[in-house]
C-alpha cells in the first residue's frame, strides 16, 4: 500500500501543553480538513444496483474487533437532564449488554469516506446566521453597522423603531415606523414600583409589568442628545422623563437583561398614519425568521392575540427599503450568505443532487428534491462489547458544542502561519457577510494519547442545569461487529477497508499497534471514545469465479482510483501532487494519529467563557487570532491545484448542470449509429430511439465506456422528449433495456 506521511509543525516557543498565560491562540478541541474545490464522482454511479450486478461485484462480510484506547461512551436513550449511559442491547438470554449502534460505526466511517474520497458536503443544515458581535475586531462589520459616531466620542444608533405586521391586503409583513426614546429603569421603579432582578429575559419583563401596570404610559421626550456611558463615552438618544404625566403617549418596550450593566428599556410613540408599512423583502424576512423563528421571544409574540403588532428595531438601505430587523435594538444581524451558500463559493457542486459521490453510492442517499433514494450496499451490524468492561464513575461536565457563527474558526481566513493572526487586520475578520468567505471543511475532532474531561469553573460547578453526568466505559473495552456488503466494486469495498483501517494492512492477529484511530461517542472534545478497528478473516464473494481478489488488493484498487482522479482534476500541471499527499488526506490522518497533538500550536481544549471571556479576547484588535490548522501542510495550495471549482468526469452545460464530456463515448454512439442507419436504410433518429442500438449498447464490455454511451443516448433522448414519456414498443423496450 502507499505509504502515508504528515509534515509537523514546530510548537511556537517551546510551550508545553499546559501552558497558562496571556492569550497566544485560539484553542479548540476541534480543528477542519479544508473543503476542496475538487470533488469525485465515481464514472461507474449510472450502473449501481442491488440487482444488476457489477461483473467485477463482490458481496460478503468483514468480522470487526474494535479496541477503545480511552474511556467510551456511546449513550443510549436519556431524557433531557439525565445522566448519560452507554447504549445496551438484550442478548439471546435477555442480559443486557453494552454495544455500540451499526448507525454510529456507519456514520463515523462515512464521514472519514466523505474527506478521503473527496465527497460533497451535502448534509449541513442549510441556515442563516446572525451576529450581535461587540468585539472591536468585528467592528467593521457589525458596530460601524448598528452605530454611527459623532463628534466628542459620541456614538448614535443607526437602527430605527417600528411596529411589525402582516398586511392580509399585500400578502407580507410590514413595518410601520415610529419613534422611540429610552427610559430609566429607576424611573419605572419610581412609577410603578416594579424592579427587574437577575437577567430576566424580554418576555419575563412583559409577564412582570402586566401582572401590574399597562404597557401604555404618559411621558415627556427630551430632545436628542448626549448621554454618559462608560470610559468616556457618550450614547446620542432621547430621553423619557415625567411617566404619567407627559404630553407624549406610547408603549413600553422590553428587552432582554444580558448583564447587571444594562438599565434602560424603550418607549415607542408618534406611530406613522401612513396606511401603508414599508415593505419588507422575502430574503429579510428569511433572514429575521433564520434568527428568530425558535427564540423564546417569538413564540411570546406569536402566543399573543391578535398575533401583532410587533415591537422591532431596522435598517433601511438608502432606497429606504427594509435591510434587517430585530427584536433587540443592538439584534443580531442576518449574515449575507446561508451556510449552504458560503459552501458554494469553494464549489456549488457541493450541494448537487445531480450526481453521486463514493460515500452516496457505497452507504445509499435519499434525495428529497427529486424523490429519488439508492438504497446502500454495505451496513454494519451492532458491535458487541464481549470484554470485561469496566464502568468508570459519574462525571460532571459540560459538553460546549461548537458555535459556527464563531468565524474566526468556521470561515477561512487570511492568516500568518507563525503566529495565526489575521495578517492584515486593518481589513477584519472574513465571515458569512463576504461575497468570497469559505466554510473553513470538514470538522473533526482530534485523537490523543489520553482522554481528560475539562475542570468544570466555580460557576459551571454551581450551576446544575448547564451539567451533563457521563457514565462512560474505561479503557480497554472491546466490540465485535461486522461488515456485510452487497455488489460492491473493487474499489468501493477498497474505499471501506481503507476507512476503516485508515489504510494500515493490519489484522487481528497483527502484532504491531495500528498508529491511527476514530474517534466515536459523546465526550470526543475530551479524547473519550479513541478506537482502532481491525478486520477478522474476511468471507468474499465475487459475482464471476474468475474475479477473485483479496482485501489489500481492494484498498490499492481504491487508491489507484483516487490517484488518477486527483491527477486528471489537476491537468498537466508540472507539480501535480498525488491524491495521499493531498492537504485534505494529510490534515485527516494527523488528526487520527494521536502522536501529532504535541505539533499543535494550540491547545485541544474548550476557551472560557467566564470574564475574562476568551472567545471575545481572540477577536479584540490587539489579538485578531485565527484557529490555527491542525498539520503544518507544506504542498501545493488548493484554490492552486484546482483554480477553478472541478468535479471528476463533469463538466457543466448551459444549464450548470454536472455532464459527462466522454469523447469516446460520442465516437462509438456516432459509428455504431452509421453502421446501423447504412445496414438497414433508416433514419438516424429511428436507430437512437430503437430497440436495436440497445441491445447492441448492452454488449459492450468496457463497463466505463457502457456507462459513458448510455449517458450520451439518455441526454439525447431527454432534448428529444422520448426519455420522460416514451412513445410506442420500440421507445419503452429500448428504454427498458437502458434501465430508464
Amino acid at each position: 500500500m502507499e505509504q502515508q506521511k504528515q509534515t509537523r509543525w514546530n510548537k511556537p516557543h517551546g510551550r508545553p501543553n499546559n501552558y497558562e498565560s496571556a492569550m497566544t491562540e485560539i484553542d479548540a478541541p476541534y480543528n477542519f480538513v479544508r473543503l476542496s474545490r475538487f470533488i469525485f464522482s465515481p464514472p461507474w454511479q449510472n450502473a449501481v444496483s442491488q440487482d444488476l450486478p457489477f461483473k467485477e461485484g463482490l458481496s460478503g462480510s468483514i468480522p470487526l474487533t474494535i479496541t477503545a484506547h480511552t474511556p467510551i461512551l456511546v449513550g443510549g436513550q436519556h431524557g433531557e437532564g439525565n445522566p448519560v449511559h452507554f447504549f445496551q442491547l438484550p442478548d439471546e438470554n435477555g442480559r443486557w449488554q453494552y454495544a455500540i449502534p451499526g448507525s454510529s460505526l456507519r456514520g463515523m466511517i462515512r464521514n472519514v469516506l466523505e474527506i478521503a474520497a473527496f465527497g460533497k458536503m451535502s448534509g449541513v443544515e442549510d441556515r442563516r446566521l446572525g451576529v450581535r458581535d461587540l468585539t472591536s475586531g468585528a467592528r467593521a462589520f457589525y458596530g460601524s453597522v448598528m452605530t454611527k459616531g459623532n463628534p466628542r466620542n459620541s456614538y448614535e444608533p443607526r437602527v430605527k423603531a417600528g411596529w411589525l405586521s402582516y398586511d392580509s391586503n399585500l400578502a407580507q409583513w410590514t413595518i410601520s415606523p415610529c419613534e422611540f426614546a429610552r427610559v430609566e429603569h429607576s424611573d419605572l421603579k419610581a412609577y410603578a414600583s416594579t424592579i427587574f432582578t437577575g437577567r430576566p429575559s424580554a418576555e419575563e419583563k412583559y409577564k412582570l409589568w402586566s401582572s401590574r401596570t399597562p404597557l401604555e404610559i404618559k411621558f415627556t421626550a427630551d430632545a436628542p442628545g448626549d448621554h454618559p456611558h462608560s470610559k468616556g463615552k457618550f450614547l446620542h438618544y432621547r430621553k423619557a422623563r415625567e411617566l404619567g404625566k407627559g404630553t407624549e403617549q406610547g408603549i413600553l418596550v422590553f428587552t432582554g437583561q444580558p448583564g447587571p450593566n444594562k438599565h434602560m428599556e424603550f418607549i415607542f410613540f408618534n406611530a406613522s398614519s401612513a396606511k401603508a408599512g414599508l415593505k419588507i423583502k422575502e430574503k429579510v424576512w428569511r433572514g429575521f425568521m433564520d434568527i428568530h423563528n425558535e427564540t423564546n421571544a417569538w413564540e411570546y409574540w406569536k402566543s399573543k392575540k391578535p398575533f401583532g403588532p410587533i415591537p422591532v428595531f431596522y435598517l433601511t438601505e438608502k432606497t429606504q427599503q427594509v435591510e434587517s430587523l430585530g427584536l433587540a435594538m443592538m439584534y443580531k444581524l442576518a449574515y449575507t450568505n446561508t451556510i449552504g451558500e458560503t459552501i458554494d463559493h469553494t464549489n456549488p457542486a457541493h450541494r448537487s443532487t445531480d450526481f453521486f459521490d463514493l460515500p452516496e453510492l457505497i452507504f445509499g442517499s435519499t434525495r428529497e428534491d427529486t424523490g429519488y433514494s439508492l438504497k446502500g450496499r454495505a451496513v454494519f451490524s451492532h458491535a458487541v462489547c464481549n470484554s470485561s468492561a469496566k464502568p468508570l464513575p459519574e462525571k460532571a461536565t459540560i459538553l460546549n458544542s461548537p458555535k459556527p457563527t464563531y468565524y474566526p474558526n468556521y470561515i477561512r481566513q487570511n492568516a500568518d502561519p507563525v503566529n495565526w493572526k489575521l495578517k492584515d487586520g486593518n481589513e477584519g475578520y472574513q465571515t458569512y457577510r463576504d461575497e468570497k468567505a469559505e466554510i473553513r471543511g470538514w470538522k473533526r475532532y482530534p485523537v490523543r494519547n489520553k482522554a481528560e474531561p475539562q475542570a468544570l469553573t466555580s460557576d459551571q460547578a454551581q450551576n446544575k442545569n448547564v451539567q451533563v453526568q457521563l457514565n462512560p466505559l474505561d479503557a480497554g473495552a472491546i466490540f465485535s461487529g461486522q461488515l456485510s456488503f452487497h455488489n460492491l466494486k473493487p474499489e468501493e469495498l477498497g474505499a471501506v477497508v481503507w476507512a476503516l483501517t485508515w489504510g494500515e494492512s493490519k489484522t487481528k492477529d497483527s502484532d504491531s499497534k495500528p498508529r491511527y484511530r476514530h474517534a466515536i461517542g459523546m465526550g470526543k472534545s475530551f479524547g473519550y471514545g479513541q478506537v482502532s478497528i481491525t478486520l477478522g478473516q474476511p468471507v468474499l464473494m465475487p459475482n464471476l469465479d474468475e474475479n477473485n481478489i483479496t482485501l489489500e488488493e481492494c484498498v490499492n484498487r481504491f487508491i489507484s482510483c483516487m490517484n488518477d482522479a486527483y491527477a486528471d482534476a489537476q491537468g498537466n500541471q508540472e507539480d501535480a501532487q498525488s491524491w495521499i499527499d493531498s492537504e485534505q488526506l494529510q490534515q485527516l490522518l494527523a488528526m487520527a494519529d494521536p502522536e501529532a497533538t504535541r505539533d499543535f500550536p494550540g491547545r485541544l481544549r474548550h476557551m472560557k467563557i467566564e470574564r475574562p471571556n476568551e472567545f471575545v479576547a481572540a477577536k479584540s484588535k490587539d489579538n485578531l487570532f485565527v484557529l490555527p490548522e491542525y498539520s503544518r501542510y507544506q504542498g501545493q495550495d488548493d484554490a492552486r491545484l484546482f483554480p477553478e471549482p472541478v468535479v471528476s468526469g463533469f463538466t457543466r452545460d448551459a444549464g450548470n448542470r454536472p455532464s459527462h464530456a466522454n469523447a469516446q463515448a460520442k465516437a462509438w454512439l456516432d459509428r455504431t449509429i452509421e453502421e446501423l442507419t447504412a445496414k438497414h436504410h433508416t433514419e438516424w433518429a429511428t436507430i437512437l430511439r430503437g430497440k436495436l442500438l440497445a441491445e447492441i449498447w448492452q454488449t459492450i464490455a468496457d463497463e466505463s465506456l457502457k456507462l459513458a454511451v448510455r449517458e450520451v443516448i439518455e441526454k439525447l433522448w431527454h432534448e428529444q422528449g422520448w426519455w420522460e414519456s416514451p412513445q410506442g414498443k420500440s421507445l419503452k423496450a429500448a428504454k427498458a433495456i437502458y434501465g430508464g
